[in-house]
């Protein structure tokens, strides 16, 4: 008893702080960072001490349509990327719209953005790849895999965007991601009627609803009386009291939840048809669609010896909502050798008495996101062993990757599980069957999206900030999830990180030591603001860790040895980043 109160027995408490002093640009001022956190992995350890170090510069393709329309133009960028100490270029070339920068025998060019142009037939890939090998930079090349349309440029009128054209997927619309889209009913007994999508959401003032005739076909409303709403015109409403409104003239009580329900009601439609994001998304599982994304990577790997080719975050489904089509439901079915009640075998959605949405999963709720993985890894599957056919039969140094936003916990949404399959975590979604999904192990390098204004950790534990919506935090993470299959590079915004010099070299001082390198995105975000900076930190110049294949092949042998031996990295703490980072 008294040994127990004296802690005998008991192991040390320790005194190491994980927090500490760390530069990884020594010519900048240091910053508090996880030590332990940040250094985990071989790929980490092995570029710290090889002094392999990324620094990525993007270049996105609408943005900066101005800055590279002239050939003495491209040639000023891409000095200015070498004299402030980059070692990688990435040029956008098919970005979201669809059409691509480059003449390409599968879609237009580009070749017209709000106030700038080019001529058509002008190649500026062919000119950026030339003047950065001319000064010892490895050039990447960036596509947007399967966004084929924009949906600012298809609703601008006259030639802003795109010659007033709004991408080649609006042409196809058979090839688009089928997306379910539920509407709200309230059922009472056998009868049912359409509610508009939010609870009094054409209440506005003191007058209650507005006293206007809604449009032929216009859903019902539904006005529940809260602390914004007492009253339908003039009528003083019962506090929780619930007035279905057909028109200003037809209203009616709702009776109790005992015989009113709320149901939706499953609509399946084209992106096109009720498009909710900017990118005209295609359907994944579509053959069509794989083959027209694959061929582009061929038809640039033929045209140009660029160092490395990404794709963009658009590797992904719609969102939860997408692929619903005929085809993915025929293929699913195959899968699970049964005929399905759709969608409520998969998920159906629900609606509360506020409008508030939810989701009842089905029978197959969990097959349904391992099917839509698996058919993610095997589209990047097919893109590495395009590029691998080429590596070897070429004898050509060409890594690839993908780019995606840095919050992995929101990613079994879309469909792209980019984790290492050998990765283990405590998220929910993490089955055994969905983690042997994960597609890490087809990549060279994968970049990650850590667009926080907020570098460190400890930074944000100081200012009362959340601590996973961190620079530092974000690229942990990444880096762990990825698990030594390929290279981290956590990316930067400048956009994110505002007009404080101070607050753009914390951040790529945490990217720096909590990843293997720095993606710095955007070229047109000012970045001549930050010449000094960036010219400081680089003032050393580094190999990026992808410049070899057999960097990479080293890092899995020697992964490998320690897994053989025994040797397990600590469990993944997971820091809850921001949904949609780096989107």
């Amino acid at each position: 008893m008294l040994g127990a109160l004296l802690g005998i027995g008991l192991p040390p408490v320790g005194v190491e702080n994980r927090f500490e002093f760390s530069a990884p640009f020594p010519n900048l001022p240091a910053v508090k960072l996880d030590k332990i956190a940040g250094g985990i992995g071989v790929a980490q350890q092995m570029a710290r001490s090889k002094g392999w170090q990324a620094r990525m510069l993007w270049v996105d393709t609408t943005a900066n349509l101005g800055n590279y329309n002239t050939e003495d133009k491209v040639i000023a960028l891409v000095d200015r990327a070498h004299r402030i100490g980059f070692n990688t270029v990435v040029f956008d070339v098919k970005p979201i719209i669809g059409y691509t920068i480059y003449p390409s025998a599968f879609t237009e060019q580009l070749t017209q953005w709000r106030t700038h142009s080019m001529p058509a037939g002008y190649d500026p890939v062919a000119i950026m790849l030339r003047e950065c090998h001319k000064r010892g930079l490895k050039f990447f090349v960036c596509l947007n895999a399967l966004s084929e349309g924009h949906q600012i440029a298809k609703n601008q009128p006259g030639k802003e965007f795109a010659n007033g054209k709004g991408g080649p997927g609006y042409d196809m619309p058979e090839m688009q991601s089928v997306q379910y889209r539920p509407v709200p009913r309230l059922r009472i007994g056998t009868w049912s009627i359409r509610l508009a999508p939010q609870k009094n959401s054409l209440v506005g003032g003191d007058a209650g609803l507005y006293d206007t005739k809604p449009p032929s076909g216009h859903p019902a409303l539904l006005i529940q009386a809260d602390k914004s709403v007492a009253s339908y015109h003039g009528e003083a409403l019962k506090p929780g009291e619930r007035v279905l409104v057909v028109s200003p003239a037809i209203k009616t009580i709702i009776p109790s939840k005992g015989l009113a329900s709320m149901v939706a009601e499953p609509r399946f439609l084209k992106s096109s048809e009720e498009q909710n994001q900017v990118p005209l998304m295609m359907n994944p599982h579509d053959p069509r669609v794989r083959k027209r994304a694959i061929g582009f990577v061929k038809e640039i790997l033929g045209k140009y010896a660029v160092d490395g080719i990404l794709y963009d975050d658009r590797l992904r489904f719609t969102g939860m909502d997408g692929d619903f089509s005929d085809l993915t439901r025929a293929k699913f079915e195959r899968l699970v050798g049964a005929k399905l009640n759709w969608p409520k075998d998969v998920f159906e959605t629900t609606y509360n008495w506020d409008m508030g949405r939810g989701v009842r999963p089905g029978r197959y709720w969990d097959a349904w996101w391992t099917f839509r993985a698996r058919e993610m890894k095997q589209w990047v599957y097919e893109t590495w062993a395009e590029v691998n056919e080429l590596r070897i039969r070429d004898k050509r140094e060409i890594a690839f990757g993908i780019y995606a936003g840095s919050w992995y916990g929101e990613y079994d949404n879309y469909g792209a599980n980019y984790g290492s399959p050998e990765m283990t975590a405590g998220f929910p979604f993490l089955t055994r069957a969905f983690r042997v999904q994960g597609f890490a192990d087809y990549l060279d390098l994968f970049i990650a999206g850590c667009y926080y204004p907020v570098a460190t950790i400890f930074d944000a534990m100081i200012s009362g900030r959340p601590e996973g919506r961190t620079v530092e935090a974000a690229s942990i993470m990444a880096n762990r999830v990825i698990n030594d299959d390929a290279w981290t590079i956590a990316g930067v915004s400048i956009e994110a990180l505002g007009s404080d010099p101070v607050a753009l070299q914390n951040a790529i001082q945490a990217a720096a030591a909590s990843s293997q390198g720095v993606m710095v995105f955007d070229n047109s975000h000012r970045i001549e603001r930050f010449e000094a900076d960036f010219a400081k930190a680089f003032a050393k110049p580094a190999v990026p860790p992808y410049a070899k294949r057999s960097n990479l092949e080293e890092v899995k042998r020697l992964k490998a040895t320690r897994r053989a031996q025994g040797v397990k990295d600590p469990p993944i703490f997971i820091y809850p980043g921001a949904p949609g980072a780096g989107f």
